[in-house]
């Protein structure tokens, strides 16, 4: 008899050892499948991610510099009348929107870049943004994915491993990086990609687009024959170059006669009877 209530009470206890296990075990399984369903959703929206950050990118063409608020974007979206997408973050307990915050120059405190931000893991975003952020203090922000920042490239959305956590789930308190951007490094990046020319090449190859109204980015290698704070004058001895210079990359030291490469927008029609090309935002890349 007494062995009989023995085994009844091993069998009991061993239930109640198995079953916490199995649930745990059942909790994971189905915490991870969420979580990997919402990395999943993220890795495959670059279409429309790309729809979402493309009213920052106009805004930036534009003005050439990034919003300071959601406020500037929704105004800016009514004046061009180009809808404002919408991106609800696949991680917020609350379907909120990214966060987005938008990164000062330290040297000029201009606003040329921007982050967004997912709550990742634990379902809420914990960054907090009381004062300006500058480019660099992206670094001091705990983010799930630090490594994920590439400095150097103007790709706008990562793809991010499944290494799910439980302590992640409940105490992670991080957030997860969505998108980086560095407008002014893209700008520079996206001219001198389209290749660098002479003034004299530029007229060849960029005229008849700029007689329609298009504005183009463009590198432009020459010597310098005049040159103060706010334009320089290069020149091919065929064509001259009239470059309005962008307030935050001051020039210095440069001298008359010397080569440099510069870019900037060419958006005006080439005055062919005079030999003169204009370009605004310009900065110097090579001197």
């Amino acid at each position: 008899m007494k062995d009989k209530n023995f085994l009844k009470r091993k069998k009991v206890i061993t239930w109640i050892l198995i079953i916490p296990v199995l649930l745990f075990m059942l909790f994971f399984y189905i915490s991870k499948q969420n979580y990997q369903e919402k990395l999943e959703k993220l890795n495959h929206c670059v279409s429309v991610f790309n729809c979402y950050t493309a009213i920052y990118d106009d805004y930036f063409s534009e003005n050439f510099c990034y919003p300071e608020n959601m406020d500037e974007v929704e105004n800016f979206s009514n004046k061009v009348n180009n809808p404002l997408y919408k991106f609800t973050d696949p991680f917020s307990k609350h379907s909120k929107n990214l966060l987005y915050i938008p990164l000062y120059n330290k040297n000029n405190s201009l606003c040329e870049g921007y982050m967004l931000l997912s709550a990742g893991i634990d379902g809420k975003i914990n960054a907090t943004v009381e004062d300006t952020v500058f480019m660099d203090d992206i670094k001091r922000f705990k983010l799930y994915n630090p490594n994920q920042i590439k400095w150097n490239e103007t790709q706008d959305i990562y793809e991010f491993a499944d290494d799910f956590s439980l302590y992640n789930y409940f105490c992670g308190k991080k957030d997860l990086l969505i998108g980086y951007k560095d407008g002014v490094k893209s700008f520079i990046l996206n001219a001198t990609s389209m290749g660098i020319y002479s003034p004299s090449e530029v007229y060849l190859k960029y005229s008849k687009l700029l007689e329609n109204n298009v504005v183009l980015n463009c590198a432009i290698k020459a010597r310098i024959v005049e040159n103060n704070e706010k334009y320089i004058i290069l020149s091919d001895d065929e064509f001259n170059v009239h470059c309005s210079m962008y307030v935050g990359r001051p020039h210095i030291d440069l001298k008359k006669d010397s080569t440099i490469i510069i870019v900037g927008k060419c958006n005006k029609k080439i005055e062919t009877d005079t030999n003169i090309i204009y370009m605004d935002k310009c900065i110097v890349v090579e001197h």
